[in-house]
Parts: C-alpha cells; sequence; structure tokens
C-alpha cells in the first residue's frame, strides 16, 4: 500500500508540473497572438489617422471611416498627443461614468506611463502638416495584462492544491502508521498470550508433579519447550520487522505442513471444520524466503479462513503450485465471504469484521509479501454466504 501511495504521490506532481507548464506556455501563445492584434489595430488605426490628414476635405467619407475605425478598437487604451506631449484625443480610457476633471487626471496619468515606457513600446507618429506630428501612444489593453498574470494565479492555485493534497496523505499516513503501531503493540500483546499463559500452566503444574521422576515429567516438559520454541518464533517474527530479512532457501512441502499442523491444533476436537493439503510441489522443492515472516502470513490466512466458518463446519484448503511465472500459494474457506464493498479494504491497517480482533493481521502479510519478498497477495474471489480464496505470488528464481 505503502509503493501505490508513493505512486500516486508522484503521478500528482508530474501530472501538477505538466498543468503548470502547459498552461503557462498556452497563455503565453495566447498573451502574445493577442498582444500582435491590438499593435495591428493602433498601427491601422494611425494609418487612417494618416490617410485623414492627407485628405483635402473633411468630408463624410473620412468621418466614416474614422468613425468605424474607432468603433473596431473597444479595449485598447490609446492617447493621441500634440507636439507638446499633451493629450488631444483619448480612447478606452476609463468609463463613462467619471467626472471630466477625473477623466482629464486619468488621461494625464495614462499619459505619463506610457510615455515611461516608450523603449519598449514607442508612440506611433504622425505628420498632419508640414513639419508638424501627432504621436499616437497606446497600452496593453487591461484584458491583455490580467491574462499574462493568469499563469502566475493558475501556478499559485496548483501549489495551493498541491500542498492541500500532500497534507493530506501526510495526516492519512501518521494516522495510519499510529493505527499500525497501536496494532503492531496489540498484535505483540495477544501472539505473546498464549504461550505466556501456557507457560505459567506448565510451571504450576511442575509445581504440582515436584515429586514425580523424570520420566513421569517427561511429557509436561515437551509441551514446556514447545511453548518456549513458540516464544522464540514469536520473538523472531517482530524483530524483523521493519528491517528486510535475509532469504534463504525453504522446503515449501515442509513449511505449509507445519502450518497445517499448527491449525489442527488450534481446532476443537467438536468441530467439524476439515483442512486439505493440495501440495503440488515434489519433496525437495524449495522457495527463496524469509521461513518466520512467510509461516506467519500463512497462519494469518488461515486464522482468518478459521475465524470466517460459522457453526465450526466447513472446510479451508491449502494449495500449493506454479504457473509459468509465480509460485502460487492459495488460502480458500467456504465460510461467509467478504462483501464487495470491504474486499478493497482488508489489506489496510486497523480494519476487521471481527468482535475481536486489531485488524492487523492482513495488513502485515501484506508487507511481507509484497515488501520483503517482491511478491503479491490479494484476494482471488470471494462470494458471501460461499467464502474466500486469498491468493499469494512469489516471483520465481
Amino acid at each position: 500500500m505503502i509503493k501505490y501511495r508513493l505512486r500516486f504521490e508522484h503521478v500528482i506532481l508530474v501530472l501538477a508540473a505538466f498543468i503548470t507548464f502547459a498552461s503557462i506556455w498556452y497563455s503565453n501563445s495566447l498573451v502574445k497572438k493577442l498582444a500582435a492584434e491590438e499593435e495591428k489595430r493602433v498601427t491601422l488605426f494611425a494609418e487612417v489617422q494618416k490617410f485623414i490628414f492627407e485628405s483635402a476635405d473633411d468630408n463624410c467619407e473620412t468621418n466614416f471611416l474614422f468613425n468605424n475605425l474607432v468603433k473596431v478598437n473597444e479595449s485598447v487604451p490609446v492617447i493621441i498627443a500634440d507636439n507638446e506631449g499633451n493629450a488631444i484625443y483619448d480612447r478606452n480610457i476609463g468609463d463613462s461614468t467619471l467626472s471630466p476633471e477625473a477623466h482629464t487626471q486619468l488621461v494625464e496619468k495614462e499619459l505619463a506611463e506610457m510615455k515611461a515606457n516608450e523603449e519598449t513600446r514607442p508612440p506611433i507618429k504622425v505628420e498632419y502638416a508640414k513639419g508638424k506630428f501627432q504621436y499616437i501612444y497606446y497600452r496593453e489593453s487591461d484584458l491583455l495584462r490580467n491574462l499574462r498574470n493568469f499563469p502566475y494565479l493558475q501556478l499559485l492555485v496548483i501549489i495551493i492544491f498541491i500542498s492541500v493534497v500532500f497534507a493530506v496523505f501526510y495526516v492519512s499516513k501518521k494516522s495510519q502508521q499510529n493505527r499500525v503501531w497501536v496494532g503492531l503493540a496489540k498484535e505483540t500483546a495477544h501472539q505473546l498470550g498464549t504461550p505466556v499463559s501456557s507457560l505459567m500452566a506448565w510451571n504450576e503444574l511442575l509445581k504440582i508433579k515436584a515429586g514425580e521422576t523424570r520420566e513421569e515429567l517427561l511429557p509436561t516438559l515437551n509441551e514446556l519447550e514447545r511453548d518456549i520454541h513458540r516464544l522464540e518464533i514469536i520473538t523472531e517474527r517482530f524483530s524483523k520487522i521493519g528491517s528486510k530479512p535475509e532469504l534463504k532457501p525453504v522446503n515449501i512441502k515442509e513449511l505449509l505442513e507445519n502450518a497445517v499442523a499448527y491449525l489442527e491444533k488450534r481446532i476443537s476436537a467438536k468441530s467439524k471444520v476439515r483442512i486439505i493439503l493440495e501440495n503440488k510441489f515434489p519433496d525437495t522443492k524449495t522457495v527463496s524466503m524469509s521461513r518466520p515472516l512467510f509461516e506467519w502470513v500463512i497462519e494469518n490466512l488461515m486464522k482468518n479462513a478459521l475465524d470466517a466458518l460459522s457453526n465450526s463446519q466447513g472446510m479451508i484448503i491449502l494449495r500449493a503450485g506454479e504457473t509459468s511465472r509465480h509460485i502460487a500459494i492459495e488460502v480458500e474457506d467456504t465460510g461467509r465471504g467478504i462483501s464487495s464493498a470491504n474486499i478493497k479494504k482488508v489489506f489496510e491497517p486497523g480494519f476487521t469484521t471481527k468482535k475481536r480482533g486489531w485488524g492487523l493481521g492482513l495488513s502485515l502479510s501484506k508487507r511481507i509479501i509484497e515488501e520483503y519478498h517482491g511478491g503479491r497477495i490479494f484476494i482471488k474471489k470471494s462470494e458471501l454466504g460461499k467464502g474466500t480464496t486469498f491468493r499469494i505470488h512469489l516471483r520465481k528464481i
């Protein structure tokens, strides 16, 4: 799950970077096109001004041409100044709500800014009489200015979005880690509880049998030894969590037979549960794995299968074989099944449908298989009232 989350975070970053650069490139392209278009309008305006000045008459045709040209430009601010730099005409400066005095002040302010930017946007010089000129000043429209700033606003929005997403991921990750640690502590207590209780019982029994001979005490000592060995296994399992374990060849047939024998001891004598091992591997077949951790996974799957059986009856099938690409192990039960709404949640830390349990077994199993063994664990199939099949894939070496 951690691996998929990291991939998702990388996808978010790449997607955000792509959207940002694509948006900036496209916006800049639009800005350049719009700026060129506005410059053409002002140039055309200047050409018509020149044509009007060169015309001998102030006739209806030239007035019609000027008035229609003015209508073409509804956005680019334009100011015509005389030889002395005084504004004599303006277009698209302010709006109709301004008083004449306020409008004059705004025009003067705009003209001063346009003159300050003469190096980057020089005015268009138009001769209206011999030796006399008018100067047409202009600047970018408000729309073009806003469009220039839009990519930066969009970049800010994307940065805020990414920050929020990663903040949510961080909180979720911390919450998940807290659930893992709490669950791990409870799982440790649960795992240690059974052998510790047994050791206490054996200790009391030894006190009672203190006067018996060694031969008479041998069965009790053997059971005591088994529980001590069980504690060693539990200790080894938890010691390997958090560090990558060394993988060694393990006889898969022996491992699976031990798992079945372990589960059979946990089943009541009155139970009608049948456990079947379908092993297709030869007796000498070995698989590279961490035995303590892999045994833990099989135990978790078989315990879940046993818990899923209602009224202590049903069947658990442990299958082992191989495909052209994988070592495949399945644990199937004929229990209550898993609803479609819960199938995607079963490997999440803290998720459980049982009244007793901490919802950590399958989460740890997934980490052991996928992160430590480079394999995959998943639900092959599940149907309510008919059972569930978990499947493990390990890479063939």
